[in-house]
């Protein structure tokens, strides 16, 4: 199958969609919408991926967010046809929060079609499937983290320990361990002159997951 059988590019184009976008900040390319679907935001989300930086130069990616607004816009578009001829049960997809994937996701739920995202377990070699939810969705976690609780047998809270412990540990169960090649109780050379110097350690994480998506600011700003 072809997007093309659907719906030529060049002929979607003609049919008046705006190309060439400037947007003053980052907030306000997240708050462009593309009829029902959250282009702006979807854009922004792989954008951030893309540059490991949850403040990307939206002049110097200019081409980046006017390729990604214009695919979303068409894949929104494609998808509403191919959905029309085909006429799915349930539609699976990726993720959720990038380009080629949200738009499909807010065609079915415009269209009340049954989707599922899928992303990678909390283990290796499995992976996680939602039913008319993203994996990052905050009520559905809270849902699932309460069932899983409520259901857990009378060991519960030592198999949450060994979570924890196992990374302390180096075990490499769930993804890769970034400490694993460490040597434990060396110190980088450019931290062996700090007499009289206070050395601060940040172990902090990425924003990628969480820059694109609604809702978690009211985190990330505390």
């Amino acid at each position: 199958m072809n997007y093309g059988q659907f719906l030529q590019l060049e002929q979607f184009k003609k049919n008046g969609f705006v190309s060439d976008f400037d947007f003053k900040n980052i907030n306000e390319l997240k708050s462009y919408h593309y009829k029902t679907y959250d282009s702006g935001m979807a854009t922004a989300s792989s954008l951030v991926s893309f540059t490991r930086n949850h403040e990307p130069d939206l002049l110097l990616h200019k081409d980046f967010i006017n390729r990604g607004l214009l695919t979303g816009a068409y894949l929104y578009e494609v998808f509403q046809l191919i959905l029309n001829q085909i006429q799915p049960d349930l539609v699976i997809l990726f993720n959720g929060r990038f380009i080629e994937n949200r738009p499909l996701l807010r065609v079915c739920q415009q269209k009340k079609i049954d989707f599922a995202t899928h992303e990678r377990g909390g283990k290796l070699n499995t992976f996680l499937f939602r039913i008319n939810s993203i994996p990052h969705s905050i009520e559905t976690v809270r849902n699932e983290m309460e069932a899983l609780w409520s259901q857990a047998g009378v060991d519960r809270d030592e198999v949450g320990k060994t979570f924890y412990t196992n990374r302390i540990k180096r075990v490499e169960d769930a993804w890769y361990s970034f400490t694993k090649e460490q040597q434990e109780g060396r110190l980088p050379e450019s931290l062996k002159n700090i007499e009289n110097k206070k050395v601060i350690t940040i172990f902090n994480s990425s924003l990628d997951e969480y820059e694109g998506l609604e809702g978690f600011d009211i985190f990330l700003s505390k």
